[in-house]
Protein backbone atom coordinates (compact mmCIF):
# COMPACT_ATOMS: atom_id res chain seq x y z
CA UNK A 1 0.00 0.00 0.00
CA UNK A 2 2.87 2.33 0.86
CA UNK A 3 4.34 1.91 -2.60
CA UNK A 4 1.09 2.93 -4.30
CA UNK A 5 0.70 5.97 -2.03
CA UNK A 6 4.23 7.11 -2.94
CA UNK A 7 3.60 6.59 -6.65
CA UNK A 8 0.30 8.48 -6.45
CA UNK A 9 1.90 11.36 -4.56
CA UNK A 10 4.76 11.54 -7.06
CA UNK A 11 2.27 11.52 -9.92
CA UNK A 12 0.32 14.40 -8.38
CA UNK A 13 3.51 16.41 -8.06
CA UNK A 14 4.43 15.61 -11.65
CA UNK A 15 1.06 16.53 -13.12
CA UNK A 16 1.21 19.87 -11.32
CA UNK A 17 4.12 20.77 -13.61
CA UNK A 18 3.50 18.66 -16.70
CA UNK A 19 3.15 21.27 -19.43
CA UNK A 20 5.16 24.43 -18.90
CA UNK A 21 5.47 26.38 -22.15
CA UNK A 22 7.74 29.25 -23.09
CA UNK A 23 8.41 31.57 -25.99
CA UNK A 24 11.04 33.99 -27.22
CA UNK A 25 10.52 36.50 -30.02
CA UNK A 26 12.91 38.59 -32.03
CA UNK A 27 12.46 40.68 -35.13
CA UNK A 28 12.79 37.66 -37.40
CA UNK A 29 13.06 34.64 -35.09
CA UNK A 30 10.31 33.14 -32.94
CA UNK A 31 10.91 30.22 -30.57
CA UNK A 32 8.19 28.29 -28.77
CA UNK A 33 8.64 25.30 -26.51
CA UNK A 34 6.75 22.94 -24.26
CA UNK A 35 7.66 20.19 -21.81
CA UNK A 36 5.10 17.43 -21.26
CA UNK A 37 5.14 14.37 -19.05
CA UNK A 38 2.51 11.85 -18.11
CA UNK A 39 2.23 8.50 -16.39
CA UNK A 40 0.10 5.41 -16.51
CA UNK A 41 -0.52 2.48 -14.21
CA UNK A 42 -2.14 -0.52 -15.88
CA UNK A 43 -3.24 -3.58 -13.90
CA UNK A 44 -4.82 -6.67 -15.45
CA UNK A 45 -5.95 -4.98 -18.64
CA UNK A 46 -9.13 -6.84 -19.59
CA UNK A 47 -8.26 -7.33 -23.27
CA UNK A 48 -5.11 -9.28 -22.44
CA UNK A 49 -4.58 -12.55 -20.63
CA UNK A 50 -1.89 -12.39 -17.94
CA UNK A 51 -1.01 -8.93 -19.27
CA UNK A 52 -1.27 -5.44 -17.88
CA UNK A 53 1.07 -5.00 -14.95
CA UNK A 54 2.81 -1.84 -16.07
CA UNK A 55 3.79 1.48 -14.52
CA UNK A 56 5.64 4.05 -16.59
CA UNK A 57 6.26 7.70 -17.33
CA UNK A 58 6.65 9.37 -20.71
CA UNK A 59 8.32 12.72 -21.30
CA UNK A 60 9.05 15.10 -24.15
CA UNK A 61 10.77 18.46 -24.55
CA UNK A 62 9.74 20.06 -27.86
CA UNK A 63 10.90 23.24 -29.57
CA UNK A 64 9.46 25.03 -32.59
CA UNK A 65 11.68 27.60 -34.30
CA UNK A 66 10.50 30.02 -36.99
CA UNK A 67 12.96 32.22 -38.86
CA UNK A 68 11.50 34.85 -41.20
CA UNK A 69 13.45 36.17 -44.17
CA UNK A 70 10.73 38.76 -44.81
CA UNK A 71 6.94 39.01 -44.57
CA UNK A 72 6.56 36.58 -47.48
CA UNK A 73 8.97 33.76 -46.56
CA UNK A 74 10.02 31.93 -43.42
CA UNK A 75 11.61 28.65 -42.37
CA UNK A 76 9.99 26.47 -39.72
CA UNK A 77 11.40 23.49 -37.86
CA UNK A 78 10.21 21.45 -34.89
CA UNK A 79 12.37 19.06 -32.92
CA UNK A 80 12.11 16.89 -29.82
CA UNK A 81 14.82 16.27 -27.25
CA UNK A 82 14.96 13.01 -25.27
CA UNK A 83 11.43 12.00 -26.09
CA UNK A 84 10.82 8.58 -24.63
CA UNK A 85 9.73 6.34 -21.82
CA UNK A 86 11.58 6.47 -18.52
CA UNK A 87 13.58 3.28 -18.16
CA UNK A 88 13.67 2.51 -21.89
CA UNK A 89 17.03 3.39 -23.40
CA UNK A 90 17.19 5.38 -26.63
CA UNK A 91 18.46 2.35 -28.53
CA UNK A 92 18.22 1.85 -32.25
CA UNK A 93 15.21 -0.30 -33.06
CA UNK A 94 17.29 -2.27 -35.57
CA UNK A 95 19.39 -3.73 -32.73
CA UNK A 96 18.38 -7.32 -32.06
CA UNK A 97 17.00 -8.13 -28.66
CA UNK A 98 16.26 -11.55 -27.14
CA UNK A 99 13.06 -13.35 -28.13
CA UNK A 100 12.61 -11.42 -31.37
CA UNK A 101 12.19 -7.93 -29.88
CA UNK A 102 14.09 -4.97 -31.24
CA UNK A 103 15.69 -1.84 -29.84
CA UNK A 104 13.72 0.03 -27.19
CA UNK A 105 11.43 -3.00 -26.90
CA UNK A 106 9.87 -1.88 -30.20
CA UNK A 107 7.72 0.60 -28.30
CA UNK A 108 5.76 2.97 -30.49
CA UNK A 109 7.51 2.11 -33.73
CA UNK A 110 7.12 4.78 -36.40
CA UNK A 111 5.81 7.24 -33.82
CA UNK A 112 9.04 9.21 -33.40
CA UNK A 113 9.73 8.06 -29.83
CA UNK A 114 12.93 6.97 -28.10
CA UNK A 115 15.30 9.42 -29.78
CA UNK A 116 17.92 11.55 -28.04
CA UNK A 117 17.29 14.24 -30.67
CA UNK A 118 14.71 14.02 -33.41
CA UNK A 119 13.67 16.59 -36.02
CA UNK A 120 9.94 16.17 -36.64
CA UNK A 121 9.43 18.93 -39.17
CA UNK A 122 11.46 21.23 -41.41
CA UNK A 123 9.73 23.26 -44.10
CA UNK A 124 9.48 26.63 -45.83
CA UNK A 125 6.40 28.86 -45.82
CA UNK A 126 5.75 31.19 -48.76
CA UNK A 127 2.97 33.78 -48.94
CA UNK A 128 2.07 34.80 -52.49
CA UNK A 129 2.04 38.63 -52.72
CA UNK A 130 -1.37 40.14 -53.49
CA UNK A 131 -3.06 36.71 -53.48
CA UNK A 132 -4.70 34.84 -50.55
CA UNK A 133 -2.41 31.83 -51.03
CA UNK A 134 0.14 30.33 -48.63
CA UNK A 135 2.49 27.51 -49.68
CA UNK A 136 4.36 25.09 -47.41
CA UNK A 137 7.17 22.94 -48.82
CA UNK A 138 9.10 20.29 -46.88
CA UNK A 139 8.51 17.88 -44.01
CA UNK A 140 5.37 19.03 -42.21
CA UNK A 141 2.16 17.99 -40.47
CA UNK A 142 -0.50 16.23 -42.52
CA UNK A 143 -3.81 16.11 -40.67
CA UNK A 144 -7.42 15.70 -41.72
CA UNK A 145 -10.57 16.19 -39.65
CA UNK A 146 -10.11 15.00 -36.10
CA UNK A 147 -7.02 13.02 -37.15
CA UNK A 148 -8.73 9.64 -37.41
CA UNK A 149 -7.58 8.86 -40.96
CA UNK A 150 -4.48 11.04 -41.32
CA UNK A 151 -2.13 12.38 -38.64
CA UNK A 152 1.53 12.25 -39.55
CA UNK A 153 4.65 14.16 -40.55
CA UNK A 154 5.35 13.66 -44.25
CA UNK A 155 7.45 15.21 -47.01
CA UNK A 156 5.48 17.21 -49.55
CA UNK A 157 3.69 20.40 -50.54
CA UNK A 158 0.55 22.02 -49.12
CA UNK A 159 -1.27 25.13 -50.31
CA UNK A 160 -3.85 27.11 -48.33
CA UNK A 161 -6.32 29.21 -50.33
CA UNK A 162 -8.73 31.58 -48.61
CA UNK A 163 -12.38 30.74 -49.30
CA UNK A 164 -14.82 33.44 -48.28
CA UNK A 165 -14.52 35.38 -45.03
CA UNK A 166 -13.93 32.43 -42.70
CA UNK A 167 -13.15 29.46 -44.92
CA UNK A 168 -9.95 27.89 -46.21
CA UNK A 169 -9.21 25.26 -48.84
CA UNK A 170 -6.04 23.21 -48.44
CA UNK A 171 -4.60 21.16 -51.30
CA UNK A 172 -1.79 18.76 -50.53
CA UNK A 173 0.63 16.23 -51.97
CA UNK A 174 3.02 13.97 -50.03
CA UNK A 175 5.74 11.58 -51.16
CA UNK A 176 5.06 8.79 -48.68
CA UNK A 177 7.63 6.29 -49.97
CA UNK A 178 10.32 6.79 -52.62
CA UNK A 179 10.35 3.18 -53.77
CA UNK A 180 13.40 1.42 -52.32
CA UNK A 181 15.14 4.69 -51.46
CA UNK A 182 16.99 4.58 -54.75
CA UNK A 183 17.89 7.61 -56.84
CA UNK A 184 16.00 6.14 -59.79
CA UNK A 185 13.20 3.62 -60.14
CA UNK A 186 14.33 2.56 -63.60
CA UNK A 187 15.67 -0.96 -64.07
CA UNK A 188 14.23 -2.29 -60.83
CA UNK A 189 11.77 -4.67 -62.38
CA UNK A 190 8.98 -2.10 -62.59
CA UNK A 191 6.56 -4.60 -61.13
CA UNK A 192 6.80 -7.16 -63.92
CA UNK A 193 7.73 -10.01 -61.60
CA UNK A 194 5.43 -11.17 -58.82
CA UNK A 195 8.28 -12.21 -56.50
CA UNK A 196 11.93 -11.77 -57.39
CA UNK A 197 12.59 -8.38 -58.91
CA UNK A 198 12.41 -5.41 -56.61
CA UNK A 199 9.44 -3.19 -57.37
CA UNK A 200 10.73 0.30 -56.65
CA UNK A 201 7.70 2.30 -57.71
CA UNK A 202 6.57 5.00 -55.30
CA UNK A 203 3.69 5.62 -52.90
CA UNK A 204 2.01 9.02 -53.17
CA UNK A 205 -0.79 10.80 -51.33
CA UNK A 206 -3.12 13.55 -52.55
CA UNK A 207 -5.82 15.35 -50.58
CA UNK A 208 -8.15 18.35 -50.52
CA UNK A 209 -9.72 19.81 -47.38
CA UNK A 210 -12.22 22.59 -46.75
CA UNK A 211 -12.23 24.18 -43.30
CA UNK A 212 -14.89 26.70 -42.35
CA UNK A 213 -17.18 27.95 -39.61
CA UNK A 214 -20.81 27.06 -39.01
CA UNK A 215 -22.29 29.31 -36.35
CA UNK A 216 -20.29 28.69 -33.19
CA UNK A 217 -18.73 25.56 -34.64
CA UNK A 218 -16.23 24.46 -37.26
CA UNK A 219 -16.45 21.94 -40.04
CA UNK A 220 -13.92 20.08 -42.19
CA UNK A 221 -14.87 18.31 -45.41
CA UNK A 222 -12.11 16.39 -47.16
CA UNK A 223 -11.12 13.83 -49.71
CA UNK A 224 -7.92 11.77 -49.91
CA UNK A 225 -6.35 9.40 -52.44
CA UNK A 226 -3.30 7.23 -51.74
CA UNK A 227 -1.63 4.86 -54.18
CA UNK A 228 1.36 2.58 -53.72
CA UNK A 229 2.34 1.31 -57.16
CA UNK A 230 5.21 -0.86 -55.93
CA UNK A 231 3.40 -3.97 -54.78
CA UNK A 232 4.40 -6.51 -57.44
CA UNK A 233 7.36 -7.75 -55.38
CA UNK A 234 4.97 -8.99 -52.70
CA UNK A 235 5.01 -6.04 -50.29
CA UNK A 236 3.79 -2.48 -50.01
CA UNK A 237 4.80 0.40 -47.75
CA UNK A 238 1.67 -0.12 -45.64
CA UNK A 239 1.88 -2.18 -43.53
CA UNK A 240 5.38 -3.61 -44.08
CA UNK A 241 7.48 -0.52 -43.48
CA UNK A 242 5.40 0.99 -40.69
CA UNK A 243 6.64 -1.51 -38.07
CA UNK A 244 3.35 -1.58 -36.19
CA UNK A 245 2.34 -4.57 -34.09
CA UNK A 246 -0.43 -5.57 -36.47
CA UNK A 247 -2.62 -8.56 -37.15
CA UNK A 248 -0.93 -11.27 -39.21
CA UNK A 249 -3.34 -10.96 -42.12
CA UNK A 250 -3.56 -7.18 -42.29
CA UNK A 251 -4.04 -6.34 -45.98
CA UNK A 252 -1.47 -4.48 -48.02
CA UNK A 253 -2.78 -1.06 -49.03
CA UNK A 254 -2.22 -0.71 -52.76
CA UNK A 255 -4.74 2.10 -53.14
CA UNK A 256 -7.02 3.94 -50.76
CA UNK A 257 -9.69 6.59 -51.22
CA UNK A 258 -11.35 8.47 -48.35
CA UNK A 259 -14.10 11.05 -48.07
CA UNK A 260 -14.84 12.54 -44.69
CA UNK A 261 -16.82 15.15 -42.78
CA UNK A 262 -15.82 16.40 -39.32
CA UNK A 263 -18.10 18.91 -37.54
CA UNK A 264 -16.94 20.31 -34.20
CA UNK A 265 -19.16 22.44 -31.96
CA UNK A 266 -18.93 24.19 -28.61
CA UNK A 267 -21.83 24.77 -26.23
CA UNK A 268 -20.39 26.91 -23.48
CA UNK A 269 -17.67 24.79 -21.91
CA UNK A 270 -18.93 21.61 -23.58
CA UNK A 271 -17.20 20.57 -26.82
CA UNK A 272 -18.78 18.03 -29.15
CA UNK A 273 -16.54 16.69 -31.91
CA UNK A 274 -17.73 14.25 -34.55
CA UNK A 275 -16.42 12.65 -37.71
CA UNK A 276 -17.77 10.48 -40.50
CA UNK A 277 -15.33 8.75 -42.86
CA UNK A 278 -15.90 6.43 -45.78
CA UNK A 279 -12.88 4.39 -46.87
CA UNK A 280 -12.46 2.13 -49.89
CA UNK A 281 -9.31 0.54 -51.22
CA UNK A 282 -7.56 -2.36 -52.90
CA UNK A 283 -4.93 -4.94 -51.98
CA UNK A 284 -3.14 -5.93 -55.18
CA UNK A 285 -0.54 -8.15 -53.48
CA UNK A 286 -1.29 -11.80 -54.27
CA UNK A 287 -0.44 -13.27 -50.88
CA UNK A 288 -3.83 -14.62 -49.82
Amino acid sequence: MKKYVIVLFASLLLFAFVSPSFAQKGNKIKINGVYTAWGLSQKKFFLGKNNGNDDYFVQMLRFKVQAAANKYAKAVTRFDIAQGWWGVDNALRSVNRPYGAYGGSSLFDFKDTNYLFHVDQAYMVFKVPNFPVTMRVGRQEYRLGNMLVLDNNLDGIQADVKAGDTGKITLGFAKVSEGIDGLSDNGLGAGKSAFGDTDGRDANLFFANYAGKIGAGKINAFGLYYKDAGGADGKTYVPDDLQYFRARFTPNISSLAIIGLAPNFKFGKLAVNGEFDYLTGKDNVANT
